[in-house]
């Protein structure tokens, strides 16, 4: 069973991301996906975008006010993808975002 606070998260990312143009894929992937999460649990999200978007999700951290209050953010930027760990008021998620072309090829 999902935990209220990440279906709510769930929703949210999906109502959010669903209808923009420039993301192909939104996979849930890590302890909730397995249906493994506890209430303490963070969403594990990776979102693959335009290889030309990178810009409108990472640095920009805008489009996560939308999940709720945010405590805190770090980010870490990489070769076509970069994660961004967001403390909310109603929990932790932390969100891939890779390119087109880097989404799938392996570390190294």
């Amino acid at each position: 069973m999902i935990e209220p606070n990440h279906r709510l998260i769930l929703q949210q990312i999906d109502e959010i991301l669903r209808r923009n143009p420039v993301v192909h894929a939104l996979l849930l992937v890590g302890s909730v996906a397995r249906a493994a999460a506890d209430r303490w649990s963070d969403l594990d999200v990776i979102v693959v975008v335009a290889d030309d978007q990178m810009v409108a999700f990472t640095p920009a951290t805008l489009w996560i006010t939308a999940l709720g209050k945010i405590l805190a953010v770090e980010q870490y930027p990489g070769a076509g993808r970069a994660t961004t760990r967001a403390w909310l008021t109603n929990g932790r998620v932390d969100v891939v975002v890779a390119t087109e072309s880097c989404f799938g090829q392996e570390d190294g």
